[in-house]
């Protein structure tokens, strides 16, 4: 269901999640892929996604019962509890908390479980400094990228979308700052450069 808060946020009760762990039944599972991976030279990198509810519980209506229940701090320390237990099983995670400190509010669509663009852009940046310390990272030829503000869209967020048609009320869509990405070398995400 859907969670009404202040400023034009609306939240779905996954943004209040506060369990972060991997299964206990799916850990061995995890653990077998990890080291699979690893026997074959590969480091397998994580990259959780924080919720926005840890992010914008500012915006939470107390009233609401699930946002009453809902604590941002629990959220956060299992959050960071799960990081832990996934590098405890080998893996190499990022956090990005520590990138996401300015201009919270910017990261997320108001009524979209996505991040803007501007949020896509700050996780890519933890997302690659975190690779830079890798030991692989030595073998790479660096390639330079420009990334360059390309024009305001609007964007029609999901949860818009369902509560129009339930609330036969439009919502207004939000700004999107679109960017335009130049340089480096044309290689798809899978493919190999050489």
């Amino acid at each position: 269901g859907f969670i009404p808060a202040s400023d034009g946020w609306v939240f779905g009760e996954w943004d209040l999640r506060t369990d972060f762990a991997i299964p206990e039944d799916t850990v061995p599972y995890m653990q077998r892929l990890v080291d699979a991976l690893k026997a074959r030279g590969i480091t397998l990198v994580g990259v959780p996604v924080p919720s926005r509810g840890m992010l914008h519980a500012q915006y939470l209506d107390k009233t609401n019962p699930l946002a009453a229940a809902y604590s941002a701090e629990t959220a956060t320390q299992n959050y960071l509890a799960a990081i832990e237990q996934y590098e405890s099983l080998g893996m190499v995670m990022v956090n990005p908390l520590s990138y996401l400190t300015e201009n919270v509010d910017a990261l997320d669509f108001k009524t979209d479980m996505h991040w803007t663009p501007e949020g896509a852009k700050q996780v890519a940046q933890a997302v690659a400094d975190t690779l830079k310390t890798l030991p692989e990272a030595a073998t790479l030829t660096p390639s330079t990228f420009t990334l360059s503000e390309a024009f305001i869209g609007e964007h029609e967020g999901v949860y818009t979308k369902d509560l129009t048609r339930l609330c036969n009320t439009p919502l207004p869509k939000e700004p999107i700052q679109h960017y335009e990405l130049s340089g480096g070398p044309k290689v798809g995400l899978l493919e190999d450069a050489t």
